[in-house]
């Protein structure tokens, strides 16, 4: 600190000595360690801290002096060329200059109720922070409660949910997209389900945004207790459905299927460093598998890009059993896929899919077919300790996938104990 203290423009000491405050914000680490010139313009901090207008400006002197004067002065001196920002973000996310310059923390989607579709359009530069809760599993919340606290809104889980509204913007955002569930475990699943959707809805057009968006950072990794948050990962490490929907969304290629302006186009990522060779695949078809369209040709991913590679009118004649699937494919493997759908969940003409398993003892690998389209397919194994290395995906009618399971187990107990569900199994 010695260096700041002896620039010129600390010299002239106001009656506030803004540095302690400098301290605290970036020891903070977390909560509100970025949030300086929002918290002062957006958020009122002066009118909170009680300040006079004299004070507020004594305080505001010495921020400018230390981060848009000394700061920028010093990087440029033990550092020279590196970016400097002064404040993380800059302006609000209601702020049309919030998606222009700098990053943004985006927060219209849960605390301002917007529409998951509005990731789409709110899309910044780097998109820092941004997020959505979902309850934890089954296992967990029968760590701190009793059976007669498994309920929404029971005063337990409601010591366990530490956001004001979490609840009810839970609920509101769930009557948008699903049908209600009435028993708790799927309220438990369908919650997730709606937390790892929405936030995909988030990676992918952030992904697609190329090179205008260069960053996104979601809200947040994992819990530090057991309770219902914006986590993917919750307290014991159990991965939340978000959790597989970020590994997909994140990997290295990746496919999108997006309405736009009448017509669903279909994007492709590449971030490795130089181009690639896939199978493109779409097929439009009704949910038991009778094709509309279907193609496949071979199409080369350019390196470090995103690209339109297909795209189709949004217009079918049955869209609560329509489904459009593209994916990519690596010698007849799939190496990312999505599903788009011309309706919210909640209209679709569901059909029990008919999921069919079994399990080689050997390696505990899970083969799993479906006869008709099964949205959502989630797997457990209650009470056993493993891990999946997939879950919470979508199946196409007729599709067949193997799904590795991870953990020190008998095959014969994961026999018994394995479940599968589909949001079909929640309406009915």
């Amino acid at each position: 600190m010695t260096e700041i203290q002896n620039q010129e423009n600390i010299k002239q000491k106001s009656k506030f000595n803004f540095l302690p405050i400098i301290g605290a914000v970036v020891g903070a680490i977390g909560g509100y360690i970025y949030y300086i010139e929002v918290g002062w313009h957006n958020w009122e901090w002066q009118k909170q801290l009680g300040y006079s207008t004299k004070d507020s400006a004594a305080v505001w002197h010495d921020y400018e002096a230390v981060f848009h004067d000394i700061l920028p002065a010093i990087v440029e001196k033990y550092d020279p060329g590196m970016i400097y920002h002064p404040s993380s973000p800059m302006t609000g996310w209601g702020r049309t200059e919030a998606y222009t310059q700098g990053d943004v923390h985006y927060w219209g989607v849960w605390w301002g109720e917007e529409a998951f579709e509005m990731y789409r359009e709110k899309t910044g530069r780097f998109m820092s922070e941004y997020g959505f809760q979902g309850m934890p599993s089954k296992e967990t919340v029968g760590s701190f409660t009793e059976p007669q606290d498994r309920y929404i809104g029971s005063p337990v889980m409601e010591a366990h949910q530490k956001h004001p509204r979490g609840t009810e913007l839970i609920q509101k955002y769930m009557e948008r997209e699903f049908i209600v569930p009435e028993k708790f475990e799927d309220y438990l699943y369908v919650s997730q389900v709606l937390q790892a959707e929405g936030m995909a809805e988030a990676f992918l057009s952030h992904r697609i945004s190329q090179p205008f968006c260069m960053g996104t950072l979601y809200w947040q990794l994992n819990d530090c207790w057991p309770v219902t948050s914006w986590a993917g990962l919750d307290y014991y490490g159990k991965w939340k459905a978000l959790h597989y929907h970020v590994k997909r969304a994140y990997a290295p290629v990746m496919i999108r299927a997006a309405e736009k302006d009448g017509n669903i186009d279909v994007y492709a990522v590449n971030d490795h460093l130089e181009d690639k060779k896939v199978e493109l695949r779409i097929e439009l078809m009704d949910f038991d598998g009778n094709r509309i369209v279907s193609k496949r040709e071979v199409v080369v991913l350019h390196a470090r890009t995103n690209q339109l590679i297909y795209s189709m009118s949004d217009k079918v004649d049955d869209p609560e059993n329509t489904v459009l699937f593209a994916g990519l494919f690596e010698n007849d493997t799939a190496i990312s896929s999505s599903f788009h759908y011309f309706v919210p969940t909640k209209k679709l003409k569901l059909e029990d899919p008919g999921l069919k398993f079994l399990i080689n003892t050997e390696d505990l690998t899970i083969s799993l077919r479906a006869s008709k389209l099964a949205r959502q397919v989630f797997l457990e194994a209650p009470g056993i300790e493993g891990h999946f290395e997939d879950n919470f995906f979508d199946m196409a009618p007729g599709e067949f996938r193997e799904i590795k399971f991870s953990g020190d187990v008998d095959a014969n107990e994961l026999i018994h104990k394995l479940k599968i569900k589909s949001i079909y199994g929640t309406f009915h």
